[in-house]
């Protein structure tokens, strides 16, 4: 009797298409992009060991294309032959082999990192809406400072100045044009200088005032609120000026 010939395996056949196209395992994993794990697997009959039914049939196919082989026939033949049902897992590649990870196991990790995401969301709008009103409430307090301190200034300032008319005497200096100062204030000189044009000056005094005057022309005096126009003329010197209650005369 002649003995049977043994008839092939799903995994020998791919292994002999792949053999007679002289292709190494590594070739034939570079050239289909499928980790040489995988190839192995569905070589040595054993695909289901590693990913489940869906994934095993689709890298079959891929395999089966690739070897010019009937995909259709060897994934029927696949699932007519396979003994077991796969486990739910993923075959992940890299450079070392890697274990499978469950897929409920997965999902159950991302949807507690989901519910954490929505958590500190919720306590971040919050803290912002709490620092907002926290920020909006101070400076109403601080104006509110802001605006009696500034009554009672204005309360007070009148009665102040009101005060210093009526005992001593205030003496605005208006430049018309740049012009040279001496200013004594009951005896003691409180400017010497330039005083520039447009520039305005205010002193006060108890007494007197005591002014020289590079150029009389060039400036227009005012005394307690009465204007007391120029002293002198464009270009005069004019010294000893004496400025009182009284009004103003030169020496």
């Amino acid at each position: 009797m002649k003995e049977e010939k043994t008839k092939e395996t799903l995994g020998q056949r791919l292994k002999s298409a792949r053999e007679a196209k002289e292709l190494t395992l590594e070739e034939a994993s570079k050239k289909t992009k499928l980790h040489i794990n995988v190839l192995s697997a569905i070589e040595g009959d054993r695909i289901e060991t590693i990913t489940n039914s869906f994934y095993a049939k689709a890298f079959i196919k891929s395999y089966a294309q690739f070897l010019g082989l009937s995909e259709d026939e060897l994934v029927r033949g696949f699932i007519s032959g396979a003994k077991k049902p796969a486990k739910q897992v993923l075959f992940l590649e890299g450079k070392k082999e890697r274990e499978a990870f469950d897929i409920i196991g997965i999902l159950k990790f991302f949807s507690v990192v989901l519910v954490s995401i929505i958590l500190l969301l919720s306590v971040l709008t919050f803290a912002k809406s709490f620092a907002k009103k926290q920020k909006t409430a101070k400076p109403k307090k601080v104006a509110s400072k802001t605006v009696a301190q500034t009554k009672e200034v204005k309360k007070a300032t009148p009665a102040k100045e009101s005060t210093v008319v009526k005992e001593g005497l205030i003496l605005i200096i208006f430049a018309k044009e740049d012009t040279w100062l001496q200013l004594k204030r009951d005896g003691k000189i409180i400017f010497k200088g330039v005083l520039a044009k447009d520039k305005k000056e205010t002193w006060k005094a108890k007494d007197r005032f005591e002014l020289w005057v590079g150029n009389a022309g060039g400036v227009v005096l005012n005394l307690n609120g009465k204007e007391l126009s120029s002293p002198g003329k464009k270009g005069e010197i004019i010294k000893n000026i004496v400025i009182t209650k009284e009004g103003m005369k030169v020496k």
